[in-house]
Order: structure tokens, then C-alpha cells, then sequence
């Protein structure tokens, strides 16, 4: 049944008012506007608890980062040589990555997963990994200029153990979400591996 757009629907009586068929234009919506339908499902990012928790962590590392760097400055810096740095970058390159994983907790949006992705990487790829590698550096290379064996300490074997963990880490987030998940075999594939990534 077609109706005409100067007659009135059927079973309405006519009248001076001009009926026009509705037309709805997709490009007159804002962006992203689901016309009211997906509010109601839309889960809250926020659990209960979340705010004290990021709050003793972040406390929690503040004073793990003012406490090593206070200990550090108040023994002679100045005749630590290279081992100055070591404790410094390592402890802000915990400091990075605790705040990289931080970041990502809760995300539950498809918004809120990206933003909160793009924090991760930044945080550890673009200041934990410099700093925490700079840091282990600064003691290679110390121990190699005063011909001291690694790896002699458990502190030694740990870091070493960490440091090598933190790239497997990498390796395997990243391929697991960069290119589509392409180092793993594509996204389905790829989201198997990534779980052992968290």
C-alpha cells in the first residue's frame, strides 16, 4: 500500500495539514549516537573498590620511588659512579610499568579498551623499557669497566631474570595486538596467546 503524501494515513479523517513520508538521514545523527537503544547496556567502567585500590597502589609506589631515589641522594652520589643510575632508572621503570597495568584496570568499552591501551603501551614501551635498560646497562657496563663477574648475587640473577621476561612479555603483547595479531597467526589466534600476556 502506498500512501500519498498529501493524503492522510489511512483511518485518519483529512484535514489542511500536508502529511510527508518520514525520512530519516543517517548523516544528521552525531557520531557514535545509538538513539538512546545501547545506553541502558552500557556497563559501568568503574568496581567497587577500584578507587581505594589505585590509591594504595599509587602511594605504594610513590614511596617506593622517593624512597630509593632519597636513599640513593643522601649516599655520596657522587662516588657511585655508574651504580648511581641503577637504582634510580630501576625503580622509575617500576614505577612505569606498574602504572602501564594500572592503566588498563577496568576497561570495558570498546573506547575505553583503546584509550586505556594506548596508556599501556606509552608507559612501558615508551618509558619503562628506555629507563629499565638504561638502568641495567649502567650496572653491565659498570661491572665490565671494573672487571667484576655477573651474576654472582641472587639480586644479580633475578634482575637478569626479570629484565629477560619483561622483553618475552613484550614479544608476546605486542604480537598478540599489533598488526591484527599477525606474529601469532592472525586475531583469533593471536587473542589465545595474549592471555598469557596478562
Amino acid at each position: 500500500m502506498t500512501v500519498n503524501s498529501s493524503s492522510p494515513p489511512p483511518g485518519v479523517p483529512p484535514s489542511n495539514v500536508h502529511y510527508e513520508p518520514l525520512q530519516l538521514d543517517s548523516s544528521a545523527r552525531s557520531p557514535g549516537s545509538t538513539m538512546g537503544y545501547d545506553e541502558q547496556f552500557v556497563k559501568p567502567e568503574g568496581r567497587r573498590g577500584d578507587v581505594p585500590a589505585m590509591g594504595a597502589a599509587l602511594i605504594s609506589l610513590a614511596i617506593f620511588v622517593v624512597s630509593t631515589w632519597a636513599i640513593t641522594f643522601a649516599n655520596r652520589p657522587t662516588s657511585l659512579g655508574l651504580f648511581f643510575f641503577h637504582p634510580l632508572l630501576q625503580s622509575l621503570a617500576i614505577a612505569f610499568f606498574a602504572y602501564g597495568i594500572l592503566t588498563l584496570q577496568p576497561t570495558s568499552q570498546a573506547k575505553t579498551k583503546a584509550a586505556g591501551l594506548t596508556r599501556h603501551q606509552l608507559a612501558i614501551l615508551a618509558l619503562g623499557v628506555p629507563a629499565i635498560s638504561l638502568g641495567t646497562l649502567a650496572i653491565v657496563y659498570r661491572k665490565y669497566l671494573h672487571e667484576t663477574p655477573h651474576f654472582t648475587t641472587w639480586h644479580g640473577t633475578i634482575g637478569i631474570v626479570s629484565v629477560a621476561w619483561m622483553v618475552v612479555q613484550i614479544i608476546v603483547g605486542g604480537g598478540s595486538v599489533w598488526f591484527g595479531g599477525r606474529l601469532f597467526g592472525g586475531n583469533p589466534k593471536a587473542k589465545l596467546v595474549w592471555k598469557y600476556h596478562r
